[in-house]
């Protein structure tokens, strides 16, 4: 590992620690990952706003990673950054030869959620079907009605076959 890599895994001189809202205290990337990795929203939020970038500025600051310090937005999401920092630590650890950029949407969403919608607007053609729903809810009937009426119609044979059976059988 070059020593410029080792630098910047290296812990950061004491007066340089970070001093994370709940309390913890980051001295290294390595310190930085794991508090990304367990971090509640509500800390993490408390550095990371669409304003600033508390964990940005240390990095460039404190752990002198410029590069890293780039690839890092106001705003931006926890799992966002967490994966970020990991690709960089991975590629200083691995002795990999440079952190693959991790490219950030920088074009506008609303025309890509645009060209979605005129999607969903075309108009969608009718499959054929055999019969209509109206027309199988009223067969389905018909035949519900058919099968109570010919059980209707046994019922009462057997129920008068029976009368006429029970006072023969006594």
């Amino acid at each position: 590992m070059s020593h410029q890599r080792a630098h910047y895994l290296a812990n950061v001189p004491e007066e340089q620690f970070f001093c994370v809202h709940n309390g913890s205290t980051l001295k290294n990337l390595f310190d930085l990952r794991e508090l990304l990795r367990g971090a509640d929203e509500e800390s993490y939020n408390y550095h990371v706003t669409s304003e600033k970038n508390d964990f940005k500025s240390w990095i460039s600051d404190a752990v002198k990673d410029k590069e890293l310090a780039n690839q890092l937005e106001n705003g931006m999401t926890k799992d966002r950054m967490m994966e970020i920092v990991e690709a960089r630590i991975n590629s200083m650890e691995y002795h990999t030869p440079e952190a693959p950029k991790i490219e950030v949407c920088k074009e506008p969403m609303d025309e890509k959620i645009d060209e979605v919608l005129k999607e969903l607007d075309k108009p969608i053609e009718p499959i054929p079907i055999a019969e209509t729903k109206q027309q199988k809810s009223t067969g389905r009937f018909g035949y519900f009605m058919t099968g109570l009426a010919i059980g209707f119609g046994i019922g009462i044979l057997f129920a008068y076959a029976w009368m006429k059976l029970l006072p023969k059988l006594f």
